[in-house]
């Protein structure tokens, strides 16, 4: 897999979200009415959103597009008013520390009103021990696996005519489950999510007397 360092850096980081990549969620999961997508960039997500009947509330640190609020996502003590969902692509730094402290950081504004959250991070983004325990929550419900790679910046004068790619995931947590009783695998193919139909593999864990769990296969009906 290329990692996020081998290609061009862009400034904060910011790589645009495709549309597909945001249907695949779509068709994955129930996502609330309102919703706030705090890294909006110039908005491709938040026209997709809008497009599947979702009210937006749009914001960014360095807005790059019309009808993007400026708001720095960390400093936000309080999610915007009605929203039940945090949706974004956070910046990919090669590190990870700013993705995570966003992720962080919209499980605890989500966590009073029992909210969602969804977050577009690299392939291996969860294989790190600092953020374990974010996959150890009771409210962490679902993975999207794309299974085409994301085209995240186009052929410039800086990487010599180059397309980069990677390979990427959407993690759901639900923060109205208190407590683990499975967890949703999505797998969606670019024409699939532009198709709107994907598969899935439902992992249920152990229940709490100590029972082996199951799973099973079938198609996406949300």
């Amino acid at each position: 897999m290329r990692k996020t360092g081998e290609f061009p850096r862009s400034k904060r980081e910011y790589y645009g979200t495709p549309g597909w990549i945001t249907r695949a969620l779509l068709i994955s999961e129930a996502l609330p009415d309102r919703v706030w997508e705090p890294c909006a960039g110039d908005g491709k997500m938040v026209d997709v959103l809008r497009q599947h009947e979702r009210q937006v509330v749009a914001s960014d640190i360095e807005p790059r597009g019309e009808g993007i609020e400026r708001r720095d996502f960390l400093a936000a003590e309080l999610a915007p008013e009605g929203v039940a969902a945090i949706i974004t692509n956070p910046p990919w730094d090669n590190r990870g520390r700013l993705s995570t402290a966003i992720v962080r950081h919209a499980l605890h504004l989500m966590t009073p009103g029992r909210g969602l959250v969804a977050m577009l991070v690299p392939l291996a983004w969860d294989a790190a021990k600092s953020r374990r325990d974010l996959f150890m929550r009771p409210s962490y419900v679902a993975e999207v696996s794309l299974l085409d790679r994301m085209q995240v910046m186009e052929g410039t004068a800086v990487d010599k005519g180059l397309t980069s790619t990677i390979q990427a995931t959407w993690h759901v947590w639900d923060l109205s489950r208190q407590r683990r009783s499975g967890i949703r695998k999505h797998f969606v193919t670019q024409s699939e999510a532009n198709g709107g139909v994907g598969g899935f593999f439902e992992i249920w864990e152990a229940d709490v007397n100590g029972k082996p769990g199951d799973s099973r296969f079938g198609a996406s009906t949300t």
